[in-house]
């Protein structure tokens, strides 16, 4: 941190006034690790579940089955929603066991397509999003909106 910039209107009664923000793009590769790393974690926790609550970053217990719901980041803007028109997958089974076993075998599914680059397109097309919303932003704070 740069203490002369950070202290260059102290006593003075000028508003500091924050530049633009610039948008930095963000590299497929990069997100496709975080992807993977948010399965990784589910893949963890159903393994672990037998019955009850179920709170992971793309699997919820619902009523008589497992919600997943593929997706980037923390609300999981779902991949599924392109790929399949649905947002959520909902696995159904007799017991806990089978609803566990179709979940998991779901969630390896996942990790294998983003490994292949199965899903780099739905990234990208996710990827480029925020930069519409900031500039969308931006223009309507110059216009006084």
């Amino acid at each position: 941190m740069d203490i002369e910039l950070a202290t260059q209107n102290v006593g003075s009664n000028e508003v500091y006034i924050k530049g633009d923000i610039e948008y930095v793009p963000q590299a497929v590769e990069k997100n496709r690790k975080k992807v993977i790393k948010r399965a990784m974690q589910t893949l963890k926790h159903l393994k672990a579940y037998d019955g009850g609550t179920l709170s992971s970053p793309m699997a919820k217990a619902g009523l008589n089955c497992i919600k997943v719901k593929i997706g980037y980041s923390d609300r999981n803007k779902g991949f599924f929603e392109e790929l399949e028109c649905i947002s959520e997958l909902r696995i159904y089974g007799a017991t806990v066991e089978e609803r566990r076993s179709n979940a998991v075998e779901a969630i390896e599914n996942l990790i294998e397509d983003v490994k292949d680059g199965d899903v780099d397109l739905d990234l990208e097309n996710y990827l480029s999003t925020p930069r519409h919303r900031l500039n969308k932003i931006l223009v309507n704070n110059t216009q006084g909106n």
